[in-house]
């Protein structure tokens, strides 16, 4: 358990965490943007009391894994099947939550025939494909300034772990926090769900600005898949009440996938959905009950 880094074929590090059960199936944790692999800490517990072992790995530049310049969408499955090798998973889950969706969506392409069951949970949408209409406003800022200024990322990336390293009590969290749904403050009021949610973003928002900013151009990019061609079933899960990334934005996502299963939850955030409703989800992908 704990962090872990490992040489790829590449000779490049990648690293990662382990939580839950150690000797439970593998679930493979793909985290949202700006985050890094101790965002796997959300299913620790639903991990131990399910079986699961939790695996959340660090995307390349991001925490304990090594840069890779120039990576796209598509590289990630070859890096998904070294990792599983590490940790000795012929056949595994993966679960990719808001920026990890995509990720989940890639593997659910590349590896079906390994793959026990895929969930996407409040996952970024195919932004080509559906458009941005109805974004958070602070994503549509970052690609404006990735675009634009990218000499001035480095700054509002500083400023935003500065933000992130304040308890919720504190100002400035206090005075934004009003600005959630109702679903995602309560969910952010458990102090130690707030400090996985923070840390885990502050990993990313201190690190590589080069690495951050190319995790960030890939949601804009061509995926290098057709999201058509997934043959296999994928379980999409959002909230109404998520101000991050709109519930219409999700749902044309999932209607690009063969037989997408999507569950809306009503009065759910773009936080309280993977806090709140952990348990529920991996029951649904492991169909324990």
């Amino acid at each position: 358990m704990g962090d872990k880094v490992f040489k790829l074929s590449t000779g490049r590090a990648l690293g990662y965490a382990e939580y839950g059960d150690p000797t439970g199936a593998p679930l493979f944790y793909f985290h949202g943007w700006p985050s890094s692999r101790v965002q796997g800490e959300l299913l620790d517990e639903t991990g131990k009391r399910r079986g699961l072992r939790i695996i959340a790995p660090d995307r390349p530049g991001i925490g304990l894994s090594e840069f890779h310049p120039g990576r796209t969408l598509a590289d990630w499955p070859s890096l998904v099947r070294e990792l599983a090798e590490q940790v000795g998973a012929e056949k595994f889950y993966v679960l990719g939550v808001s920026g990890g969706g995509p990720y989940a969506l890639a593997c659910a392409h590349a590896m079906p025939e390994r793959l026990l069951g895929v969930s996407v949970v409040c996952g970024a949408p195919s932004l080509r494909n559906v458009g941005t209409d109805g974004l958070f406003w602070a994503y549509k800022l970052a690609m404006w300034v990735q675009h634009r200024v990218p000499f001035a990322l480095r700054h509002g990336l500083r400023v935003s772990a500065w933000v992130a390293g304040r308890k919720i009590t504190q100002w400035p969290q206090n005075f934004l926090s009003r600005f959630y749904a109702a679903e995602d403050r309560r969910a952010l009021q458990d102090e130690n769900m707030h400090r996985i949610m923070m840390q885990s973003g502050r990993i990313a928002l201190l690190g590589n600005v080069s690495a951050l900013r190319l995790d960030g151009m890939i949601y804009q990019s061509d995926w290098g898949f057709d999201l058509g061609e997934i043959q296999m079933p994928v379980r999409f899960w959002h909230g109404d009440e998520d101000w991050n990334i709109p519930l219409g934005l999700a749902q044309k996502t999932a209607a690009l996938v063969p037989g997408a299963i999507f569950k809306v939850t009503p009065k759910d955030g773009h936080y309280s959905l993977p806090i709140l409703r952990a348990d529920e989800i991996v029951q649904q992908m492991t169909g324990e009950g």
